[in-house]
């Protein structure tokens, strides 16, 4: 089986693969994928041929967790039709709070109130 770039990069970052929530929201996927570009990342190499090296070496080294490429192979696959869920309190996310008619994000929240968030009063 030859993994897409995605899914390898997600295949090496197992860190976000859990059993209990196997479906992992979409701004946590991106984030990984992007790490996992900046983690691998070899010198002279693209970054596609840098995860291909790092996925065969994983797998010569420790063989193929079928279980979690098999997940990392339908994230990648959601992640591609975006049909990965929101966070619905990402820092890129609107919250419910507004200053003077501006939609503040979570993100806006966490620096204004130093991640103590308004109790109203």
């Amino acid at each position: 089986m030859n993994p897409s770039t995605n899914a390898m990069a997600l295949y090496l970052c197992s860190w976000l693969y859990d059993p209990l929530n196997p479906i992992p929201f979409l701004e946590e996927t991106r984030e990984t994928v992007s790490s996992a570009h900046e983690t691998f990342a070899r010198r002279a190499m693209t970054i596609d041929d840098s995860l291909h090296a790092s996925y065969r070496e994983r797998v010569a080294e420790q063989g193929v967790d079928q279980e979690l490429l098999a997940w990392a192979t339908r994230t990648a696959s959601a992640l591609d039709d975006n049909s990965l869920p929101r966070d619905p309190e990402h820092r890129t996310a609107l919250s419910p709070h507004s200053y003077r008619g501006f939609h503040l994000t979570y993100g806006d929240l966490d620096e204004i109130y130093g991640a103590e968030l308004p109790d109203g009063s």
